[in-house]
C-alpha cells in the first residue's frame, strides 16, 4: 500500500516505470555520435543490447522508437528500400527484444554466444533493408 502514497493506481505506477524507461534509453540513444543514419542504426542496435543486458528491469518497459528518425533519413537518401518506417522499427526492435527474451530465457550456451548471434542477426536483418550496398559489406537479398 505504500506504493499508493506516490501513485494514484496501478496504471499510474506502470507509466512512471514506463517513463522511467523511456528516458534512460533516450539519453543513451541520443548520446551517440551523429553519424551516417545506417551506422547510427547498428551502433544503436549494439546500445540496445548493453541497455537490455544491464538495465533489464528499464528494457521491459521500452521501445526503441528512437531508431524512426534515422531510419526515415536513411530512406531519404535511398539508403534503405520503400517500406514504411514503422513497419521497419517494429520489425528491427521485434528481432532484437526476441533474441534478448530467448538469451535472458536461458536458450543461449553462453553470453559470448548471444551476443555473436544477436550482432550477425541485426546486420543481416538491417542489410535485408539496404537497396544497394549495405553498409556491413554482405550483399543484400531482395529476392
Amino acid at each position: 500500500m505504500a506504493l499508493y502514497r506516490h501513485f494514484a493506481d496501478k496504471d499510474a505506477l506502470l507509466c512512471a516505470l514506463a517513463e522511467d524507461g523511456l528516458t534512460a534509453w533516450g539519453e543513451i540513444a541520443l548520446s551517440l555520435p551523429g553519424r551516417e543514419p545506417t551506422e547510427w542504426l547498428e551502433a544503436l542496435g549494439e546500445a540496445f543490447l548493453q541497455f537490455a543486458l544491464m538495465q533489464a528491469h528499464r528494457f521491459d518497459v521500452t521501445f526503441p522508437s528512437m531508431m524512426m528518425v534515422p531510419i526515415d533519413q536513411a530512406k531519404s537518401v535511398e539508403r534503405l528500400v520503400d517500406r514504411p518506417v514503422l513497419e521497419i522499427a517494429f520489425a528491427v526492435s521485434a528481432l532484437c527484444q526476441g533474441l534478448l527474451s530467448m538469451y535472458r530465457a536461458g536458450r543461449f550456451s553462453s553470453e559470448k554466444q548471444f551476443k555473436a548471434l544477436y550482432r550477425s542477426a541485426v546486420r543481416r536483418h538491417l542489410d535485408s533493408y539496404a537497396r544497394d550496398l549495405p553498409w556491413t559489406g554482405h550483399a543484400p537479398s531482395h529476392a
